[in-house]
């Protein structure tokens, strides 16, 4: 049935972390391990003492379940308990610069743009893709010029070699 390929039916839990953990430094060669869709302080917490290597604040498809908390919310308050002592990356709702920008300034180091170049791809390919990165970035460029900020730094040479 093709539930079974969308829900196992078995929950993670954090017993099964640090063999997670072991297994993925073992077929990645040692490559960080980031734990997506945390939302809560106490979990952010407990993945730090893990000792996962980054943390994604994020639904993680939440869209699917009616009433979870706004990701900018939880990421204050994550950023707050556990920001010096690991990575905290965004994902979750980011529709435009305003978006990004409100990510960075609540402290993560990083931010996922998932739906924006989805709709570039599906408009016009590759050079959609581009277009929509491209405009993002200039939108961002403009709004922390208007605030009169310039302290991030946009790495955005990978988009150029899609």
């Amino acid at each position: 049935m093709w539930i079974d390929n969308v829900w196992h039916g078995r929950a993670w839990s954090w017993e099964k972390m640090p063999w997670l953990m072991e297994q993925w430094k073992r077929i990645s060669n040692g490559k960080p391990f980031c734990l997506n869709g945390i939302q809560y302080v106490a979990d952010a917490e407990k993945a730090v003492e893990l000792g996962v290597d980054g943390i994604v604040v994020s639904k993680h498809a939440g869209r699917q379940v009616d009433g979870a908390c706004a990701s900018l919310d939880a990421l204050e308050k994550i950023v707050n308990a556990v920001g010096d002592k690991t990575y905290i990356m965004f994902d979750s709702g980011i529709r435009g610069a305003a978006d990004m920008f409100k990510a960075l300034a609540l402290g993560a180091k990083f931010v996922f743009v998932g739906r924006l170049w989805a709709w570039g791809l599906s408009i016009k390919g590759e050079l959609g893709v581009r277009h929509v990165m491209k405009s993002l970035l200039a939108d961002f460029d403009i709004l922390q010029r208007y605030r009169n900020y310039d302290g991030f730094i946009l790495h955005h040479q990978e988009y150029n070699v899609i």
